[in-house]
């Protein structure tokens, strides 16, 4: 998989600076090694993710393309010195990983704080590396994801959380009230073009990201139908 970090933190060098790395979920033990940034292509949408204000959770994918993403930011360490500016992304092809990945996060949000210390124990400090500022801990990243593993044994990401072809996307620091209206707010910040929509997505307390009115009203019956059979038994 590839995992860009956007971070940065208290008298950086150089600020924010989007980079990335491969990570083989596979490797064996990585003790004390680190991975180098670089600065190479980006998928578009992610970068436009980490420069929208309006969100700060996306994962999903895009119609009719194989890549899973997951954009998590603003998971800023307070009680770290330097104060840290934590922002993540993690983009793979294979289904499983993103799973793994995404119940491992969203479980991790019940506890802000602790997901909060994994992402920071990724950032090794490089004041003299005036391109980035830091460098990547591979120990602590394969940590994290053995611990999602674990997680995702015992953690079901919710069914209207699973649908392909969706993007989702959170304001966890807004209530649903303040939420709901910014669906113009987001499609004009995404740039997504004209084949696809923003909607407010209640019961998930979310938007999403469909292409086409007919998509999101056929994905409207079929919850529709899905809580009728519920109902029903």
């Amino acid at each position: 998989m590839k995992i860009y970090s956007y971070c940065s933190y208290e008298g950086s060098p150089c600020g924010f600076v989007l980079g990335s790395f491969e990570f083989h979920t596979e490797a064996k033990d990585q003790q004390g090694s680190r991975f180098i940034l670089q600065n190479d292509s980006v998928l578009p949408i992610i970068q436009t993710v980490f420069e929208c204000g309006s969100v700060d959770f996306v994962f999903g994918n895009l119609p009719d393309k194989d890549t899973y993403w997951i954009v998590v930011k603003d998971l800023n360490a307070k009680n770290e010195k330097p104060y840290r500016y934590l922002n993540f992304a993690f983009e793979t092809k294979n289904l499983r990983e993103y799973q793994i990945l995404l119940a491992g996060i969203l479980n991790g949000y019940n506890n802000r704080s602790k997901l909060i210390s994994r992402f920071s124990d990724f950032i090794v400090l490089r004041r003299e590396d005036t391109e980035f500022g830091l460098l990547i801990c591979a120990s602590a990243v394969q940590e994290f994801w053995k611990e999602c593993v674990k997680i995702s044994r015992n953690y079901a990401i919710p069914k209207d959380l699973q649908i392909n072809e969706q993007i989702y996307l959170f304001r966890k620091t807004l209530s649903d009230t303040e939420n709901k209206d910014r669906s113009r707010e987001i499609e004009a910040s995404l740039h997504m073009g004209k084949e696809y929509i923003v909607v407010h997505k209640e019961a998930q307390h979310c938007h999403i990201v469909v292409r086409g009115v007919s998509k999101f009203l056929k994905s409207r019956i079929r919850e529709f139908k899905e809580r009728t059979i519920d109902d029903k038994r």
